[in-house]
């Protein structure tokens, strides 16, 4: 919330919330989702392809998965890429649904 105000960011909405609670009685879509579950949690794997089952991205979104070492989730559909900072990794996705829209160029 801070940094939205510093970038004078008025439309920016940030929810800190269960993520599979949340998955279930969203009613927006976003640019952006990052999500930051326990490493050791179970079923890590399973929440991109719940966050694009609730149609939570924007055509453009982006989401954002913080994950140990250990994790590898670049197998998954929608992975784009992993960034690598020590023992934390952070893999980005897109929705394969919106893969066939195309951006108009400017």
């Amino acid at each position: 919330e801070r940094t939205a105000a510093e970038w004078n960011e008025p439309g920016w909405r940030m929810v800190r919330a269960d993520v599979l609670a949340f998955l279930r009685n969203h009613r927006s879509t976003y640019d952006i989702v990052f999500a930051d579950p326990p490493f050791h949690m179970e079923g890590i794997e399973a929440i991109p392809t719940l966050v694009f089952e609730a149609r939570l991205l924007d055509a453009e979104g982006l989401l954002i998965m913080e994950h140990s070492e250990y994790t590898d989730l670049s197998t998954l559909p929608g992975h784009t890429g992993t960034r690598k900072y020590g023992t934390v990794h952070f893999s980005m996705f897109s929705d394969p649904a919106n893969a066939s829209i195309e951006t108009p160029h400017t």
